[in-house]
């Protein structure tokens, strides 16, 4: 069923207009003592399976990705933060919890757990206790700013005959043995220093992803953790950040570090990694699970002035196979080139936690080019591309799928500046990029240009023929239609059904 067709009787269900208004209502809704009369209406509409429908409708129009760097965790991604737990573990801290997504992961791995689960965007905060209570969970849910150390509200939810009940209540921080995050990336924050380990640090303000690392270990009483983290998170360029780093580094607290693929969030196609915090870490693992993943098609909603389009996108996803591998590689130490490494901490530090210099290479027999051959031949593909640019409104780009080539170029050029920086260290020129193809406002705006002033498109060599033969159509069909009428105006003077001598002033010449 589509997603705005199945949200719109969920909304019913609930007595509102639409999902901002869900989200304002949802918290007293479910404070209600007739609430599970609601949660039974909801499930017999969406099944077991599709109790995230709402937290797919959030995430679809409501998130603010530019203001919070809100991008919900994907399922795959939290599978394997919940795979990568320690078994003992009983009670879980969820910083940054969303919707609830995290959480879920680790509770359907173990239906036993507890948790206590942060938020700071009131409006989701509905979403996480309605994903919660249709599971029966038991949790602590938290809406407040865990880096300021503020507590707005919180509620209680008890596990009960088939949901569980939902109290506001005073927040009692329980002692928690694991904290799973998944932090908005390179956050802005206040930069205020944080005592922790006896020594104190301060997470730079251009970014809070140790902030919340090093906050969230102190609010949960705990020296475990799973944080999915931007994937040069570990080696970054601040000294500040290096610095928060060697606090961890000194506790001996990184156990493993995961690189994940890109192309798994919903909105973003940035790569991650998940740093494994443990105690009494001498030994750090390395896995490179970049290329390994399997392939999943779905809806996606369009950015910007295309934010109301909804297309097609392929995004990567790890099945139970990819999750099995990671899990292993790190639990066995197992030394596999190009996928993992395990070494001594030492190692990791001297080589400031890069995988390249870590993760042994595989060498393989094959004669590689030279980068300056490759790159003319791509730069060749590039400029016989770029001859012809395509300027189309945004409505026909719709109408004839041109929205996904142009989100396409957008990202190619993106990753292109990591690229071409790369090459220019190398001293090879740098790739020049795609740009064929222009949305445009403009109402039935639709043009071609060959912008190469030396040379025509291949394509429209390959259309000119057609444009001819086309012509050559055309003018049959004139010639045809000429010398009928020809005939027809011939007939009606020739039987002076005409005159044009009238038509003419008099005049027979």
């Amino acid at each position: 069923m589509e997603l705005k067709e199945t949200a719109k009787q969920i909304l019913d269900i609930f007595e509102v207009d639409s999902v901002a208004e869900l989200s304002e209502v949802l918290p007293e809704i479910l404070i209600q003592k007739d609430k599970d009369e609601y949660l039974s209406r909801y499930i017999d509409i969406v099944g077991v399976e599709g109790r995230d429908m709402l937290q797919s409708a959030y995430q679809f129009w409501l998130a603010d990705r530019a203001g919070k760097k809100q991008d919900y965790t994907p399922k795959s991604l939290g599978r394997l933060a919940a795979a990568l737990a320690p078994d003992d573990v009983k009670t879980i801290f969820d910083a940054c919890a969303g919707s609830g997504a995290l959480s879920i992961a680790c509770w359907e791995m173990n239906q036993n757990l507890e948790f206590v689960c942060w938020e700071l965007d009131g409006r989701v905060i509905g979403f996480l206790l309605l994903n919660l209570a249709l599971r029966n969970m038991s949790a602590i849910v938290v809406h407040g700013n865990l880096l300021a150390g503020e507590i707005y509200k919180s509620y209680t939810l008890t596990p009960g005959n088939q949901f569980s009940s939902v109290k506001e209540t005073g927040l009692v921080m329980p002692k928690c043995d694991l904290v799973v995050s998944n932090p908005p990336f390179n956050l802005k924050w206040d930069a205020v220093p944080i005592w922790f380990k006896g020594e104190t640090v301060t997470p730079p303000a251009s970014n809070a992803n140790y902030a919340f690392i090093i906050k969230s270990l102190i609010e949960a009483d705990t020296d475990q953790g799973i944080f999915i983290l931007p994937a040069g998170a570990l080696n970054p360029n601040s000294s500040t950040e290096h610095e928060c780093r060697a606090v961890l580094e000194r506790n001996r607290l990184i156990r493993a570090v995961v690189y994940n693929a890109g192309d798994m969030f919903d909105s973003t196609s940035i790569r991650t990694q998940c740093l494994v915090i443990a105690p009494n870490s001498e030994q750090v693992s390395f896995v490179d699970n970049a290329e390994n993943f399997a392939v999943e098609i779905r809806a996606q909603r369009g950015e910007a002035h295309m934010s109301n389009r909804v297309y097609k996108k392929e995004f990567k996803i790890y099945d139970d196979a990819c999750i099995g591998r990671v899990v292993k590689a790190i639990a066995s130490g197992e030394n596999i080139p190009g996928f993992c490494k395990t070494v001594e901490v030492e190692k990791a530090i001297a080589c400031n936690f890069k995988k390249y210099d870590i993760i042994e290479i595989p060498k393989y027999e094959i004669e590689r080019r030279d980068i300056k051959d490759i790159v003319n031949d791509l730069n060749r593909i590039y400029e016989e591309k770029n001859k012809l640019k395509l300027t189309v409104n945004i409505t026909v780009a719709e109408k004839y799928n041109l929205l996904e080539a142009a989100k396409l170029q957008s990202t190619e050029n993106t990753n292109l500046k990591e690229v071409n920086s790369l090459l220019r260290h190398l001293g090879a020129d740098e790739l020049t990029g795609d740009k064929y193809l222009t949305l445009s406002r403009n109402a039935g705006e639709f043009k071609f240009e060959n912008k190469n002033k030396k040379d025509i498109s291949t394509i429209i060599e390959q259309m000119l023929p057609l444009y001819m033969q086309h012509i050559r159509y055309l003018n049959n069909c004139e010639s045809q239609y000429l010398k009928e009428l020809q005939n027809t105006l011939l007939e009606l003077l020739m039987t002076g059904k005409v005159d044009i001598t009238e038509q003419e002033g008099g005049n027979n010449e």
